[in-house]
């Protein structure tokens, strides 16, 4: 397993050390290898946190806030637990894949896109303030007419969340990973 530091996060990413430390503090990434106490080491992350990283940097680049950041990374990686996307693993290429969140009247609503997004059959998440997930109740053994019944209705709230709010965010993680992994060499 590779393991990466600090300077070689930001090397890969193409960030300089304060956005690296900023994602660190506020984004809340933390060493999955080996977490530094003290001064005059380096805290070690492996792939995994690595594409967090990237992941998060892209988000503050197009003005995602912290919270729906971390929200959103914790999302995309159960999803990617969940579906067997391989999105975490280095040097492994996957299928076009898109994630998409929409912050409205105190809801998040996301759900992901892409040729993965096809052949994990639809797994289109939601989050409400009076906690409804559909993350809880949508498993990989449902038939198909379920999901499809829970997919429609979770679209149609994204969709109603969309048509209300101010705007939506997308995340394309197939070229996050396809850009980290050509400079990961």
């Amino acid at each position: 397993m590779k393991i990466y530091q600090a300077k070689t996060i930001q090397k890969i990413i193409g960030i300089p050390k304060h956005r690296y430390d900023y994602i660190l503090m506020k984004i809340r990434i933390e060493p999955d290898v080996e977490k530094v106490i003290g001064t005059g080491n380096t805290n070690l992350f492996s792939f995994k946190k690595l594409m967090e990283f990237a992941i998060a940097s892209t988000a503050i680049d197009i003005g995602m806030s912290p919270e729906v950041i971390r929200f959103s990374i914790e999302s995309i990686r159960k999803a990617d637990e969940l579906w067997n996307w391989h999105l975490f693993e280095p040097d492994v290429e996957i299928k076009p894949l898109s994630y998409h969140v929409v912050s409205n009247m105190g809801a998040l609503f996301y759900c992901f896109s892409g040729d993965v997004h096809k052949q994990a059959t639809c797994p289109t998440i939601f989050k409400t303030p009076d906690g409804i997930n559909f993350e809880q109740t949508m498993r990989p053994n449902w038939n198909m007419e379920m999901i499809a019944k829970v997919a429609n209705f979770a679209q149609g709230l994204i969709s109603d969340g969309i048509k209300e709010a101010l705007g939506y965010l997308t995340l394309n993680l197939s070229e996050i990973k396809k850009t980290v992994n050509a400079r990961n060499l």
